[in-house]
């Protein structure tokens, strides 16, 4: 599921998932008396056609519904099965949680041979890269060259925006890798 900003992401024939319910098809806006006033509530159609109206204010209850492409079969409104959907999902979740720990902690036990890099070639690989480093690059190379540096398992992730360096980076610790005497393999999704 994904959170709801505004009601006006929803189109008629929507699935959602209500917090409490489960799975419905939102049916559109509807307007109902509340508290002395008219007040928007969105339409929602659980198993067996049983309509449940949710007022607009409260739409945080409501998130989209996103899944597999084959349709789903909507909850019963005050049944169990979707608590006892919610509460396999949970526990998958803590288990997906303790297999993470569990890789984590195996990976900060591992040692492996740290990377020496011939200065001078480095020096001169840096120095052909056409741009001046932008500050977040030069720190991120930085703690690229520590890491490779030392003899632990290297676990990093690199992000950013189009045009911003992240090959470069990538080609200077391959080439730190490979002037120390490892093999590197570069992928590329493109």
């Amino acid at each position: 599921t994904r959170a709801l900003r505004s009601f006006f992401e929803l189109k008629i024939g929507d699935l959602v998932v209500h917090a409490v319910h489960g799975l419905a098809r939102f049916e559109g806006l509807s307007p109902l008396e509340r508290g002395g006033g008219e007040e928007e509530h969105l339409h929602l159609i659980f198993a067996n056609d049983v309509s449940l109206y949710v007022p607009a204010g409260r739409i945080d209850v409501v998130q989209r519904y996103i899944g597999p492409g084959s349709a789903p079969t909507l909850d019963r409104t005050g049944g169990q099965t979707f608590r006892k959907r919610k509460e396999r999902v949970q526990k998958a979740l803590v288990d997906l949680a303790s297999e993470l720990l569990e890789v984590q902690a195996r990976r900060e036990m591992e040692r492996r041979k740290a990377w020496a890099t011939d200065a001078e070639l480095l020096a001169d690989l840096i120095g052909s890269f056409p741009y001046e480093d932008t500050v977040d690059q030069a720190k991120t190379d930085a703690e690229l060259a520590q890491d490779l540096s030392s003899n632990k398992v290297m676990d990093r992730l690199l992000c950013g925006d189009v045009g911003f360096g992240k090959t470069e980076l990538a080609v200077r610790a391959a080439f730190r890798v490979v002037s120390g005497g490892g093999q590197v393999a570069v992928l590329v999704p493109t």
